[in-house]
């Protein structure tokens, strides 16, 4: 079997800062069996690799600074956008409040008058009717008594 090589840079990493005490014998046999055909590094060089397999590549931090800058711009367009629209439906909604609230006003205040003339109107009726009821009670009464009395006690002499 054939021994599958990673070819990650965390692995190339680890392989540059990993001590040669720690390796293993099968390690040790197989780097034997390489050595022949890979040249031994130096210390300095496998540092010096790594460290510039580490550092971040100067392009990058820029172009990432520069998408970042972009997305941000971008999002703060978006949320306006949103704002925007959320502040249109908010003045509709408004606006149809006002008109829903301004029909209630006028509907209660015409029912209102309509109350107010119809308790005149019977006001006025049962002050005409009472009127005329005292007016008939009066006239009733004072047939009934004083002329009715007077009438009945006259005696009419005959001629």
């Amino acid at each position: 079997m054939v021994k599958k090589t990673s070819s990650s840079w965390l692995t190339a990493v680890k392989r540059a800062f990993r001590s040669p005490t720690k390796d293993s014998d099968s390690d040790k046999k197989q780097s034997n069996s390489n050595a022949a055909q890979a040249p031994v590094m130096a210390p300095e060089q496998r540092h010096a690799i790594a460290v510039e397999m580490i550092r971040p590549c100067p392009k990058a931090a820029a172009s990432y600074k520069h998408e970042t800058a972009a997305a941000r711009v971008i999002q703060t367009a978006f949320r306006g956008y949103l704002a925007r629209r959320a502040l249109v439906a908010l003045k509709g909604i408004v606006k149809l409040q006002a008109l829903i609230r301004g029909q209630n006003a006028r509907k209660q205040a015409n029912m209102t008058m309509k109350c107010m003339q119809s308790l005149l109107r019977v006001r006025a009726r049962l002050s005409h009717d009472a009127g005329r009821r005292s007016m008939f009670a009066e006239t009733t009464n004072l047939w009934e008594s004083k002329y009715l009395r007077d009438r009945n006690s006259r005696v009419y002499i005959s001629p």
